[in-house]
């Protein structure tokens, strides 16, 4: 049999599909918090959030944090304003 080259491999591998590693559920349940929450956010003002949701995706629980700060300085922010 012919050796098959790792770039091959690697394209066999790749037009499978995809088995997504099966996370603990609280990390998978923190991780939608999370994107929900920055597309609440995102509604609630403006385009920020994105740039804590692609960090968030590399690092969850540290684009998590950020998300959480900016959203408490937001809403105090806002509660702020309205008084």
């Amino acid at each position: 049999p012919v050796q098959e080259s790792r770039w091959d491999g690697w394209r066999k591998a790749a037009s499978r599909t995809p088995v997504l590693p099966k996370e603990p559920p609280p990390l998978r349940l923190l991780h939608e918090f999370n994107i929900r929450l920055v597309w609440y956010l995102y509604e609630l003002n403006g385009i920020w959030p994105f740039y804590y949701l692609l960090l968030g995706s590399v690092f969850p629980l540290l684009g998590f944090c950020l998300c959480w700060c900016k959203a408490l300085t937001c809403s105090a922010l806002l509660g702020a304003s309205q008084e």
